[in-house]
């Protein structure tokens, strides 16, 4: 997709404030706290209905406000096909969604439409902690080239609180069986989808790694979150039989892991910092490039602060990275990029939370 138009009300320091992007590689610049990262922060709200920074409302709000709103239109560049999508919250948590003038209950819709990829200064923790952010790391990419991992994944989610609350009230026998069943059906075919997908990034990892200029050979295995050499009804069934039950299900797709590792050795323990944002570079590029590919469709893609990331040979490369893929980028910083390849009808100037001349 591409964003035509992006419209922000009382949103952290920003009153009101309207954009129009073009279609390539889209610059914010300005001071710190003039409301560039803001700017990135609405388009993923309005994608994905949560914020990167924070989950607490009232610190999204603007000074004396009591709601923000942000209203997008956005357009297929292959189909031609435009689109209308609109959100707002209220202090006390109110949700109001809306895609082509149509109320919605759900983001998924509109997630599903406008694909927004986030890479900011905290985005190293992919390779850093634990395997929470990995996991997550994979359902995105799932969720977009599986039309059917979001509903399986809602049966499993379903199953695994279920069967939660019975391991917490103690509740046994046939019941607890029957959601051991549920859980292992849809829980085995979460686990094949992240596991396919897995294999199909794989290739595409290694040559952004090798583009990017990492030495390294970087490996990616997906862990399912039960022992290997047993089915998930299996490995459920032994943690019912274990003396001491668990309050909670300690097998399944919720402990899944993809593991990263540099030379058969684990990421973290022998990559650098910045050979960690190399790779983190390497991971989320290309998700990007699978996406295109599997879908012919285009993500948008938020870089918070690049220039203050990465050295300027590598930024260049990021930035050729996107224009081949043809894929619309919202990039923050204090100066603009010194890049032959970015236009100047790009650069968008932020003064206050307010648009300034363009430079």
């Amino acid at each position: 997709m591409i964003i035509t138009s992006l419209s922000i009300e009382g949103l952290r320091n920003i009153e009101s404030l309207s954009l129009k992007p073009i279609e390539g590689i889209n610059q914010l610049v300005g001071e710190n706290g003039s409301g560039k990262t803001t700017i990135l922060e609405a388009i993923d709200l309005l994608s994905s209905g949560r914020s990167f920074r924070t989950r607490k409302i009232p610190r999204l709000l603007a000074p004396e406000t009591d709601q923000f709103s942000i209203r997008m239109e956005f357009t297929d560049p292959d189909s031609r096909i435009e689109h209308q999508a609109g959100i707002s919250k209220t202090r006390d948590g109110n949700t109001s969604l809306k895609l082509d003038f149509q109320k919605l209950n759900s983001i998924v819709e509109v997630t599903r439409l406008l694909p927004v990829k986030v890479i900011n200064p905290d985005s190293h923790k992919l390779v850093q902690e634990g395997p929470d952010q990995r996991r997550e790391f994979m359902d995105w990419g799932v969720f977009h080239v599986e039309h059917s991992f979001f509903q399986v994944w809602k049966q499993f989610r379903r199953a695994l609180q279920q069967r939660n609350q019975m391991l917490r009230t103690h509740i046994g026998g046939q019941e607890l069986n029957a959601w051991d069943r549920e859980l292992a059906v849809a829980g085995t075919m979460v686990s094949e989808m992240r596991a396919r997908y897995v294999d199909q990034l794989q290739p595409i990892v290694s040559a952004f790694v090798s583009e990017f200029g990492m030495k390294q050979t970087i490996m990616l295995k997906y862990r399912a979150g039960w022992i290997k050499d047993l089915t998930l009804i299996e490995a459920l069934t032994n943690e019912q039989q274990q003396d001491i039950p668990p309050a909670f299900t300690t097998v399944g797709p919720h402990r899944a892991e993809l593991a990263l590792s540099a030379d058969g050795v684990a990421a973290k323990d022998i990559l650098s910092r910045g050979e960690q944002k190399l790779l983190v570079y390497a991971l989320h590029f290309a998700q990007l490039k699978l996406y295109r590919e599997s879908t012919q469709r285009r993500p948008v893609v938020l870089l918070d602060d690049l220039a203050a990331e990465l050295d300027l040979s590598f930024t260049r490369k990021v930035i050729a990275s996107l224009l081949q893929m043809g894929i619309q980028a919202f990039i923050s910083g204090n100066e603009p990029l010194r890049s032959d390849n970015v236009s100047q009808q790009g650069i968008h100037q932020i003064v206050q939370g307010n648009l300034a001349e363009v430079i």
